[in-house]
């Protein structure tokens, strides 16, 4: 009869060894490559351990192939887990290779690493540079598909020549803001760059992206805003269209309102200004052919900025002298230019005013004004009037309108008068 006790044992021993290889093989992992560096006479390889398995440790294997999909053949065994490096000697430095490496804890493998190639690291995709205020500009990209990518490298274009501009390491990085730019004076543009873990920087992302720079225009005396701005070249065909968008600045933060759209092939917009605007502000966004995602222009702001007229002036006196004209007082601010003053009058109805007298404003300018209308029939009927004043554009500020008193007397019975 077997002995049942030593069976148990040897049934527990047997199921505990395969229990830990499984545990053991779930905790293995492989060495990241960082980088790879083509030498003359070899390829060198350089890692970063993720853990040794100790004394379990038998070694990292680095295998090698000449075409992304393999096959791949097991190049060499590092049996020593302190070494970080392994120089190639066997693969034509001159050639494109691909290699990934396994490490073996006591028989038990870990799966492979990213495969790494010989090439340097591929570029972010960079997708747009938007404007976010006059000295911020928002860069937002694609990381590198490269697996080696330690980070980024910006690019800025600085009187004319690309130079390098920010170093931003963090490989899963998507959006930097460059907070020193000029994106009120000129089109900012941009270029990046993956480095890996020898700081070795792979090729420019190549297309260059310029912000958007808009201006505004005006002419004396006129409502309209002409607005112009650079062409957002990056997208190519994928630009679908431009947005005008008006900016309310006295709300905070601003409120954003699109006014119009139109095509990638017109880069000129004119605004009019409404009754009640003296000036408006503007951004002009380039929309991607997904319809959500934007480049953003600069912001500017114009409007009607000719000389205003006075803060305020109002009538304080009209008044019939014993001659029968109409004597008129009114104060002004001198404080603010004063071009034209006319003097306005209507029979019966206010709203019937008409231009009566040019009024020349005296020598010595002061606030409190007068005038006489010697032309008035004060007896046969009152008058409304208002005095204006009428700026360098032909717009006109006005005083409050007044009216003279008529007075009208009739002889009744009894030697009694009526008024």
């Amino acid at each position: 009869m077997p002995n049942t006790t030593l069976t148990k044992i040897l049934i527990c021993w047997l199921l505990g060894t395969v229990f830990f290889r499984i545990a053991a093989f779930a905790q293995v992992t492989p060495p990241i490559i960082n980088c790879i560096e083509i030498k003359v006479d070899g390829i060198l390889i350089y890692w970063e351990n993720t853990q040794t398995c100790g004394a379990a440790f038998d070694a990292h294997e680095i295998w090698v192939s000449n075409s992304e999909n393999g096959p791949f053949t097991k190049l060499t065994e590092i049996t020593d887990a302190m070494l970080t490096s392994y120089f190639d000697k066997t693969s034509n430095p001159d050639q494109k290779w691909y290699y990934y490496m396994i490490t073996n804890c006591n028989g038990v493998l870990s799966t492979q690493s990213a495969i790494v190639d010989t090439d340097l690291p591929q570029p972010p995709n960079l997708f747009a540079a938007s404007v976010i205020s006059d000295n911020i500009v928002t860069l937002t990209w694609q990381p590198s598909p490269s697996p080696e990518t330690k980070g980024y490298v910006v690019y800025k274009e600085v009187d004319g020549v690309l130079i390098e501009y920010a170093i931003i390491n963090d490989p899963q990085a998507v959006s930097w803001q460059d907070t020193n730019a000029e994106a009120n004076l000129h089109p900012e543009a941009y270029r990046m760059a993956a480095f890996d873990g020898c700081n070795q920087f792979g090729p420019n992302s190549g297309t260059l992206h310029k912000t958007i720079y808009l201006t505004a225009t005006t002419e004396d005396c006129d409502d309209d805003i002409t607005l112009t701005w650079t062409p957002y070249q990056a997208w190519g065909t994928d630009l679908l269209e431009y947005q005008i968008i008006k900016l309310d600045t006295t709300t905070q933060p601003p409120s954003f309102e699109k006014i119009a759209t139109v095509p990638v092939t017109q880069n000129t917009f004119v605004y009019t200004l409404a009754n009640n605007e003296t000036y408006a502000c503007f951004q002009v966004d380039a929309l991607y052919k997904d319809n959500v995602s934007e480049a953003n222009s600069n912001t500017v702001c114009a409007g009607y900025f000719s000389a205003n007229g006075p803060e305020y002036m109002y009538l304080t006196r009209i008044s019939v002298n014993e001659d029968n004209d109409v004597e008129l007082d009114w104060v002004l601010d001198t404080q603010s230019p004063n071009n034209k003053l006319q003097l306005w009058r209507a029979n019966k109805n206010p709203n019937d005013l008409v231009k009566l007298a040019q009024i020349a404003p005296p020598l010595a300018f002061t606030p409190e004004m007068s005038t006489i209308d010697d032309g008035a029939e004060t007896d046969i009927r009152s008058y409304y009037y208002q005095v204006r004043h009428i700026d360098e554009c032909g717009r006109f500020d006005t005083t409050n309108i007044g009216k003279t008193i008529w007075l009208k007397g009739k002889d009744q019975f009894n030697f009694k008068n009526g008024l």
